[in-house]
Protein backbone atom coordinates (compact mmCIF):
# COMPACT_ATOMS: atom_id res chain seq x y z
CA UNK A 1 0.00 0.00 0.00
CA UNK A 2 2.95 2.36 0.50
CA UNK A 3 3.47 2.92 -3.20
CA UNK A 4 -0.18 3.92 -3.55
CA UNK A 5 0.32 6.50 -0.83
CA UNK A 6 3.44 7.81 -2.59
CA UNK A 7 1.63 8.03 -5.94
CA UNK A 8 -1.28 9.82 -4.35
CA UNK A 9 1.06 12.29 -2.68
CA UNK A 10 2.82 13.01 -5.98
CA UNK A 11 -0.49 13.48 -7.76
CA UNK A 12 -1.69 15.84 -5.07
CA UNK A 13 1.51 17.86 -5.29
CA UNK A 14 1.12 18.14 -9.06
CA UNK A 15 -2.49 19.26 -8.74
CA UNK A 16 -1.67 21.81 -6.09
CA UNK A 17 1.35 23.26 -7.90
CA UNK A 18 0.79 26.69 -9.44
CA UNK A 19 -0.01 26.84 -13.13
CA UNK A 20 3.44 28.25 -13.83
CA UNK A 21 5.11 24.84 -13.41
CA UNK A 22 7.82 24.92 -16.01
CA UNK A 23 9.37 23.28 -19.00
CA UNK A 24 12.16 23.82 -21.52
CA UNK A 25 11.66 23.97 -25.27
CA UNK A 26 15.20 23.74 -26.62
CA UNK A 27 15.06 23.57 -30.43
CA UNK A 28 15.92 20.27 -32.12
CA UNK A 29 14.89 21.00 -35.70
CA UNK A 30 17.22 21.58 -38.69
CA UNK A 31 18.70 25.08 -38.50
CA UNK A 32 20.89 26.70 -41.19
CA UNK A 33 24.28 27.50 -39.67
CA UNK A 34 27.33 29.28 -41.05
CA UNK A 35 30.89 28.90 -39.77
CA UNK A 36 33.13 31.75 -40.91
CA UNK A 37 36.85 31.39 -41.69
CA UNK A 38 38.75 34.32 -40.17
CA UNK A 39 41.81 33.93 -42.41
CA UNK A 40 44.34 36.56 -41.34
CA UNK A 41 47.38 34.97 -42.97
CA UNK A 42 48.65 31.64 -44.26
CA UNK A 43 51.27 31.15 -41.59
CA UNK A 44 49.06 30.55 -38.57
CA UNK A 45 45.89 28.53 -37.95
CA UNK A 46 42.82 30.73 -38.32
CA UNK A 47 39.82 30.79 -35.95
CA UNK A 48 36.50 29.36 -37.10
CA UNK A 49 33.20 30.35 -35.47
CA UNK A 50 29.67 31.56 -36.23
CA UNK A 51 30.65 35.23 -36.00
CA UNK A 52 30.82 37.00 -39.37
CA UNK A 53 34.14 38.70 -39.92
CA UNK A 54 34.61 42.46 -39.93
CA UNK A 55 35.45 43.01 -43.60
CA UNK A 56 36.74 46.50 -42.81
CA UNK A 57 39.76 44.94 -41.13
CA UNK A 58 40.68 43.09 -44.31
CA UNK A 59 40.37 46.24 -46.38
CA UNK A 60 43.25 47.62 -44.31
CA UNK A 61 45.56 44.68 -43.70
CA UNK A 62 44.03 42.27 -46.15
CA UNK A 63 43.93 38.54 -46.64
CA UNK A 64 44.42 38.80 -50.41
CA UNK A 65 47.72 37.03 -49.96
CA UNK A 66 49.63 35.27 -52.77
CA UNK A 67 50.36 31.58 -52.58
CA UNK A 68 53.81 30.30 -53.51
CA UNK A 69 54.47 27.66 -56.15
CA UNK A 70 55.32 24.47 -54.32
CA UNK A 71 58.30 23.35 -56.40
CA UNK A 72 60.19 21.93 -53.47
CA UNK A 73 58.25 24.16 -51.03
CA UNK A 74 54.90 22.99 -49.72
CA UNK A 75 52.73 26.05 -49.19
CA UNK A 76 49.30 24.90 -50.27
CA UNK A 77 47.69 24.02 -46.93
CA UNK A 78 46.03 26.27 -44.37
CA UNK A 79 44.37 25.15 -41.16
CA UNK A 80 41.50 26.43 -39.04
CA UNK A 81 40.56 25.69 -35.47
CA UNK A 82 37.32 25.91 -33.53
CA UNK A 83 37.11 28.64 -30.91
CA UNK A 84 34.22 28.98 -28.48
CA UNK A 85 34.98 32.67 -28.02
CA UNK A 86 34.59 35.72 -30.26
CA UNK A 87 37.16 37.27 -32.59
CA UNK A 88 37.66 40.81 -31.28
CA UNK A 89 38.14 42.99 -34.34
CA UNK A 90 38.09 46.09 -32.15
CA UNK A 91 41.11 44.91 -30.13
CA UNK A 92 44.33 44.27 -32.06
CA UNK A 93 47.33 42.27 -30.89
CA UNK A 94 50.40 42.16 -33.14
CA UNK A 95 48.31 43.67 -35.92
CA UNK A 96 45.62 41.00 -35.79
CA UNK A 97 42.30 40.82 -33.96
CA UNK A 98 42.47 39.22 -30.54
CA UNK A 99 40.86 35.84 -30.02
CA UNK A 100 41.00 33.43 -27.11
CA UNK A 101 43.75 30.80 -27.38
CA UNK A 102 41.55 28.21 -25.71
CA UNK A 103 39.99 25.94 -28.29
CA UNK A 104 36.85 23.87 -28.32
CA UNK A 105 33.07 24.08 -28.27
CA UNK A 106 30.53 24.20 -25.45
CA UNK A 107 28.53 21.05 -26.21
CA UNK A 108 28.15 18.30 -28.80
CA UNK A 109 27.01 19.72 -32.14
CA UNK A 110 24.45 17.52 -33.89
CA UNK A 111 24.76 17.84 -37.66
CA UNK A 112 21.68 17.45 -39.82
CA UNK A 113 22.73 14.69 -42.27
CA UNK A 114 19.86 15.51 -44.63
CA UNK A 115 21.52 18.79 -45.67
CA UNK A 116 24.86 18.60 -47.44
CA UNK A 117 27.44 21.04 -46.06
CA UNK A 118 29.19 23.29 -48.57
CA UNK A 119 32.47 25.17 -48.05
CA UNK A 120 33.11 28.39 -49.99
CA UNK A 121 36.57 29.68 -50.93
CA UNK A 122 37.31 32.61 -53.25
CA UNK A 123 40.23 33.01 -55.68
CA UNK A 124 41.67 35.92 -57.59
CA UNK A 125 43.72 34.53 -60.49
CA UNK A 126 46.75 36.42 -61.83
CA UNK A 127 49.00 35.97 -64.86
CA UNK A 128 52.66 35.05 -64.55
CA UNK A 129 53.64 38.73 -64.42
CA UNK A 130 51.60 38.94 -61.21
CA UNK A 131 49.03 41.20 -62.84
CA UNK A 132 45.27 40.95 -62.60
CA UNK A 133 44.39 44.32 -64.11
CA UNK A 134 42.11 44.25 -67.12
CA UNK A 135 43.86 45.41 -70.25
CA UNK A 136 47.33 45.18 -68.70
CA UNK A 137 47.83 41.52 -67.96
CA UNK A 138 47.59 38.37 -70.01
CA UNK A 139 44.64 35.99 -69.98
CA UNK A 140 44.76 33.86 -66.88
CA UNK A 141 44.05 30.17 -66.49
CA UNK A 142 44.43 27.47 -63.90
CA UNK A 143 43.68 24.14 -65.56
CA UNK A 144 42.61 21.24 -63.33
CA UNK A 145 42.73 23.23 -60.11
CA UNK A 146 41.51 21.36 -57.01
CA UNK A 147 40.36 22.69 -53.64
CA UNK A 148 39.86 20.17 -50.84
CA UNK A 149 38.26 20.84 -47.43
CA UNK A 150 38.37 18.40 -44.51
CA UNK A 151 36.93 18.61 -40.99
CA UNK A 152 38.17 16.14 -38.37
CA UNK A 153 37.88 15.72 -34.63
CA UNK A 154 40.74 17.05 -32.56
CA UNK A 155 41.55 20.66 -31.85
CA UNK A 156 44.68 20.68 -29.73
CA UNK A 157 47.75 22.64 -30.71
CA UNK A 158 50.26 20.11 -31.96
CA UNK A 159 51.82 18.36 -34.96
CA UNK A 160 49.83 18.29 -38.19
CA UNK A 161 50.01 14.51 -38.17
CA UNK A 162 48.07 14.46 -34.92
CA UNK A 163 45.31 16.66 -36.33
CA UNK A 164 45.15 14.57 -39.51
CA UNK A 165 44.66 11.43 -37.44
CA UNK A 166 41.33 12.61 -36.02
CA UNK A 167 38.03 10.98 -36.95
CA UNK A 168 36.66 12.33 -40.21
CA UNK A 169 33.53 14.44 -39.66
CA UNK A 170 33.06 15.71 -43.20
CA UNK A 171 35.15 16.28 -46.28
CA UNK A 172 35.14 16.83 -50.01
CA UNK A 173 36.92 18.41 -52.94
CA UNK A 174 36.19 20.10 -56.24
CA UNK A 175 38.29 20.21 -59.39
CA UNK A 176 37.66 22.85 -62.03
CA UNK A 177 39.38 24.77 -64.81
CA UNK A 178 39.67 28.41 -63.77
CA UNK A 179 39.78 31.00 -66.53
CA UNK A 180 39.78 34.80 -66.71
CA UNK A 181 39.99 36.23 -70.22
CA UNK A 182 39.85 39.84 -68.94
CA UNK A 183 36.88 40.47 -71.23
CA UNK A 184 33.22 39.84 -70.49
CA UNK A 185 32.45 38.16 -73.86
CA UNK A 186 35.34 35.77 -73.37
CA UNK A 187 34.30 34.89 -69.84
CA UNK A 188 30.64 34.62 -70.78
CA UNK A 189 31.48 32.16 -73.55
CA UNK A 190 33.55 29.96 -71.20
CA UNK A 191 31.35 30.16 -68.10
CA UNK A 192 29.11 27.17 -67.57
CA UNK A 193 31.10 25.02 -69.99
CA UNK A 194 33.09 21.89 -69.19
CA UNK A 195 36.55 20.84 -70.19
CA UNK A 196 37.44 17.67 -72.11
CA UNK A 197 37.81 15.83 -68.82
CA UNK A 198 34.25 16.74 -67.76
CA UNK A 199 35.31 19.21 -65.07
CA UNK A 200 33.55 22.60 -65.10
CA UNK A 201 35.10 25.85 -66.29
CA UNK A 202 34.83 28.59 -63.66
CA UNK A 203 35.05 32.27 -64.59
CA UNK A 204 35.25 35.32 -62.30
CA UNK A 205 32.32 37.44 -61.23
CA UNK A 206 32.06 41.18 -61.76
CA UNK A 207 34.70 41.65 -59.03
CA UNK A 208 37.22 39.42 -60.81
CA UNK A 209 36.85 36.70 -58.18
CA UNK A 210 36.18 33.01 -58.73
CA UNK A 211 34.02 31.10 -56.25
CA UNK A 212 34.94 27.54 -55.34
CA UNK A 213 31.91 25.89 -53.75
CA UNK A 214 33.08 22.56 -52.33
CA UNK A 215 30.32 20.07 -51.37
CA UNK A 216 31.22 18.02 -48.31
CA UNK A 217 30.06 14.51 -47.46
CA UNK A 218 29.16 13.95 -43.81
CA UNK A 219 30.93 10.91 -42.35
CA UNK A 220 30.00 11.48 -38.70
CA UNK A 221 26.90 13.60 -37.89
CA UNK A 222 28.30 14.73 -34.54
CA UNK A 223 31.03 17.16 -33.54
CA UNK A 224 31.92 16.01 -30.00
CA UNK A 225 32.54 18.56 -27.28
CA UNK A 226 35.41 16.46 -25.95
CA UNK A 227 37.43 16.70 -29.18
CA UNK A 228 35.84 19.61 -31.06
CA UNK A 229 37.13 19.95 -34.63
CA UNK A 230 39.90 21.23 -36.85
CA UNK A 231 39.62 22.32 -40.45
CA UNK A 232 42.14 21.70 -43.22
CA UNK A 233 42.07 23.41 -46.64
CA UNK A 234 44.36 22.23 -49.47
CA UNK A 235 44.71 23.33 -53.06
CA UNK A 236 46.79 21.87 -55.88
CA UNK A 237 46.94 21.65 -59.65
CA UNK A 238 47.21 18.44 -61.68
CA UNK A 239 46.58 18.84 -65.41
CA UNK A 240 48.09 15.40 -66.12
CA UNK A 241 45.07 13.45 -64.92
CA UNK A 242 47.46 10.99 -63.25
CA UNK A 243 46.24 10.48 -59.64
CA UNK A 244 49.83 10.01 -58.51
CA UNK A 245 50.42 13.70 -59.32
CA UNK A 246 47.72 14.91 -56.93
CA UNK A 247 49.03 17.11 -54.13
CA UNK A 248 52.37 17.55 -55.89
CA UNK A 249 52.15 21.08 -57.26
CA UNK A 250 50.41 24.25 -56.05
CA UNK A 251 49.88 27.07 -58.51
CA UNK A 252 51.53 30.31 -57.49
CA UNK A 253 49.46 32.75 -59.53
CA UNK A 254 46.35 32.99 -57.40
CA UNK A 255 45.24 34.71 -54.23
CA UNK A 256 42.64 33.85 -51.63
CA UNK A 257 40.09 36.63 -51.27
CA UNK A 258 38.09 37.88 -48.29
CA UNK A 259 35.91 40.97 -48.72
CA UNK A 260 32.33 42.11 -48.26
CA UNK A 261 31.10 40.14 -51.26
CA UNK A 262 33.24 37.04 -50.68
CA UNK A 263 33.21 35.51 -47.21
CA UNK A 264 35.10 32.20 -46.83
CA UNK A 265 32.76 29.99 -44.87
CA UNK A 266 31.11 26.63 -44.30
CA UNK A 267 27.34 26.40 -44.59
CA UNK A 268 25.61 23.48 -42.91
CA UNK A 269 22.53 22.59 -40.86
CA UNK A 270 22.55 21.55 -37.21
CA UNK A 271 19.86 20.29 -34.84
CA UNK A 272 20.73 22.04 -31.54
CA UNK A 273 21.65 25.67 -32.24
CA UNK A 274 20.82 27.19 -28.83
CA UNK A 275 19.62 25.93 -25.45
CA UNK A 276 18.60 26.85 -21.92
CA UNK A 277 20.39 25.08 -19.08
CA UNK A 278 18.11 26.13 -16.25
CA UNK A 279 15.62 28.71 -14.98
CA UNK A 280 15.85 29.32 -11.25
CA UNK A 281 13.32 31.80 -9.79
CA UNK A 282 13.93 32.56 -6.13
CA UNK A 283 12.42 34.95 -3.60
CA UNK A 284 14.51 37.02 -1.19
CA UNK A 285 13.45 40.05 0.86
CA UNK A 286 10.31 40.71 -1.15
CA UNK A 287 12.18 40.45 -4.42
CA UNK A 288 11.93 37.84 -7.17
CA UNK A 289 15.23 36.93 -8.79
CA UNK A 290 14.96 34.86 -11.96
CA UNK A 291 18.33 33.32 -12.71
CA UNK A 292 18.84 31.54 -16.07
CA UNK A 293 21.73 29.73 -17.73
CA UNK A 294 21.73 29.94 -21.55
CA UNK A 295 24.22 28.68 -24.14
CA UNK A 296 24.97 27.54 -27.67
CA UNK A 297 26.96 24.42 -28.56
CA UNK A 298 29.42 26.67 -30.41
CA UNK A 299 30.13 28.69 -27.24
CA UNK A 300 28.55 31.34 -25.09
CA UNK A 301 29.47 34.11 -27.58
CA UNK A 302 26.87 32.61 -29.96
CA UNK A 303 23.97 33.49 -27.61
CA UNK A 304 22.36 36.85 -28.38
CA UNK A 305 22.13 37.94 -24.74
CA UNK A 306 21.14 41.48 -25.76
CA UNK A 307 17.84 40.08 -27.01
CA UNK A 308 17.12 37.46 -24.35
CA UNK A 309 13.67 38.27 -22.97
CA UNK A 310 11.65 37.37 -19.90
CA UNK A 311 7.90 37.85 -19.70
CA UNK A 312 6.04 37.60 -16.37
CA UNK A 313 2.30 37.05 -16.68
CA UNK A 314 -0.22 36.78 -13.86
CA UNK A 315 -2.44 38.95 -11.68
CA UNK A 316 0.07 41.76 -12.26
CA UNK A 317 3.01 42.51 -14.55
CA UNK A 318 6.26 44.12 -13.40
CA UNK A 319 6.42 47.89 -13.57
CA UNK A 320 10.21 47.67 -13.55
CA UNK A 321 12.38 44.64 -14.24
CA UNK A 322 16.15 44.93 -13.78
CA UNK A 323 18.59 42.61 -15.52
CA UNK A 324 22.24 41.64 -15.04
CA UNK A 325 24.17 39.61 -17.64
CA UNK A 326 27.34 37.58 -17.08
CA UNK A 327 28.66 36.27 -20.41
CA UNK A 328 32.13 34.84 -19.90
CA UNK A 329 33.11 34.78 -23.57
CA UNK A 330 36.56 36.22 -22.80
CA UNK A 331 37.34 34.61 -19.43
CA UNK A 332 39.97 31.89 -19.23
CA UNK A 333 38.34 28.52 -18.59
CA UNK A 334 34.80 29.93 -18.75
CA UNK A 335 34.23 31.09 -22.34
CA UNK A 336 32.44 27.83 -23.18
CA UNK A 337 30.22 27.95 -20.09
CA UNK A 338 26.62 29.11 -20.08
CA UNK A 339 25.89 32.82 -20.05
CA UNK A 340 24.03 33.75 -16.87
CA UNK A 341 21.18 36.23 -16.98
CA UNK A 342 19.36 37.38 -13.84
CA UNK A 343 16.21 39.51 -13.64
CA UNK A 344 15.03 41.29 -10.51
CA UNK A 345 11.43 42.18 -9.73
CA UNK A 346 10.69 44.01 -6.46
CA UNK A 347 7.17 42.64 -6.34
CA UNK A 348 6.49 43.64 -2.70
CA UNK A 349 7.37 47.26 -3.42
CA UNK A 350 4.96 47.16 -6.35
CA UNK A 351 2.30 45.50 -4.17
CA UNK A 352 1.80 42.62 -6.59
CA UNK A 353 -1.38 40.69 -5.67
CA UNK A 354 -1.53 37.04 -4.65
CA UNK A 355 -1.84 34.45 -7.38
CA UNK A 356 0.07 32.28 -9.80
CA UNK A 357 2.51 33.85 -12.25
CA UNK A 358 4.08 32.35 -15.37
CA UNK A 359 7.66 33.16 -16.35
CA UNK A 360 8.43 32.86 -20.08
CA UNK A 361 12.06 32.99 -21.25
CA UNK A 362 13.09 33.32 -24.93
CA UNK A 363 16.75 32.99 -25.98
CA UNK A 364 17.88 33.60 -29.60
CA UNK A 365 21.19 32.58 -31.10
CA UNK A 366 23.60 35.09 -32.63
CA UNK A 367 22.35 34.57 -36.18
CA UNK A 368 18.70 34.93 -35.15
CA UNK A 369 17.85 31.65 -36.86
CA UNK A 370 16.59 29.83 -33.78
CA UNK A 371 15.15 30.50 -30.33
CA UNK A 372 15.13 28.39 -27.18
CA UNK A 373 12.21 28.91 -24.85
CA UNK A 374 11.52 27.97 -21.28
CA UNK A 375 8.78 28.33 -18.72
CA UNK A 376 8.94 28.51 -14.97
CA UNK A 377 6.58 29.70 -12.25
CA UNK A 378 6.15 32.09 -9.35
CA UNK A 379 3.45 32.15 -6.69
CA UNK A 380 2.37 34.75 -4.15
CA UNK A 381 0.24 33.47 -1.30
CA UNK A 382 -0.33 36.42 1.00
CA UNK A 383 2.89 36.95 2.92
CA UNK A 384 4.42 33.86 1.38
CA UNK A 385 6.01 33.71 -2.07
CA UNK A 386 8.12 31.12 -3.87
CA UNK A 387 9.34 30.16 -7.32
CA UNK A 388 9.16 26.99 -9.40
CA UNK A 389 12.06 26.04 -11.65
CA UNK A 390 11.92 24.73 -15.23
CA UNK A 391 11.05 21.26 -13.90
CA UNK A 392 8.19 22.57 -11.75
CA UNK A 393 10.11 22.05 -8.50
CA UNK A 394 9.37 24.50 -5.68
CA UNK A 395 12.29 26.73 -4.74
CA UNK A 396 12.03 27.78 -1.14
CA UNK A 397 12.41 31.51 -0.46
CA UNK A 398 15.59 32.83 1.09
CA UNK A 399 15.30 33.87 4.72
CA UNK A 400 18.30 35.84 5.85
CA UNK A 401 21.36 33.87 4.77
CA UNK A 402 19.61 30.50 4.68
CA UNK A 403 17.65 28.71 2.03
CA UNK A 404 18.38 26.90 -1.22
CA UNK A 405 21.35 28.32 -3.09
CA UNK A 406 21.24 29.41 -6.71
CA UNK A 407 23.02 27.17 -9.20
CA UNK A 408 25.24 30.08 -10.16
CA UNK A 409 28.68 29.53 -8.60
CA UNK A 410 29.63 32.19 -6.10
CA UNK A 411 26.33 34.09 -6.27
CA UNK A 412 25.25 35.15 -2.82
CA UNK A 413 21.58 36.07 -2.95
CA UNK A 414 21.59 39.00 -0.51
CA UNK A 415 24.59 40.58 -2.26
CA UNK A 416 22.95 40.11 -5.65
CA UNK A 417 19.72 41.69 -4.41
CA UNK A 418 21.62 44.72 -3.16
CA UNK A 419 23.72 45.03 -6.32
CA UNK A 420 20.74 44.77 -8.63
CA UNK A 421 18.72 47.18 -6.52
CA UNK A 422 21.58 49.66 -6.87
CA UNK A 423 21.63 49.08 -10.62
CA UNK A 424 17.91 49.81 -10.75
CA UNK A 425 18.38 53.05 -8.86
CA UNK A 426 21.01 54.17 -11.41
CA UNK A 427 18.65 53.64 -14.37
Amino acid sequence: MRWWLLAAACLAAALLAPSGAGQLENPDTPTPTTLYFHIFDTYNPFPVNTQAMDVGFFEVSGSNFPTIASQGYDFNTIRGFSTSGPVEYGFLENGRPRYHPERGIAADVRIDPAVQPVAYLYLDVRDFFGSDAEGLGLPQALPSFTVRVTMRTGNEIGPDEQLDAGTLIMGGQRTAHVMDGHMAPTNDAAGGQTGPDGNPILVPDEHGVVEFAVPLAVSQPLIPKSDSFNLRIDWYQNPTGDPSQDDQFAEGWMRLVLDGSHLPRLEMSILNPVYIDFIHPQVAAGTLLVHAGVNSPWGTYDVDVANVSLAIDGPATPQELGVVVSQNAHVHGLHDKSAEVTWLWKFRDEEAPSGDYTLRLDVPNRAGTSTASGQAGFAIEGKKAYGLDEAGQVIEPVEGDTGKASPAPGLLMPILVAAMAAALRRR
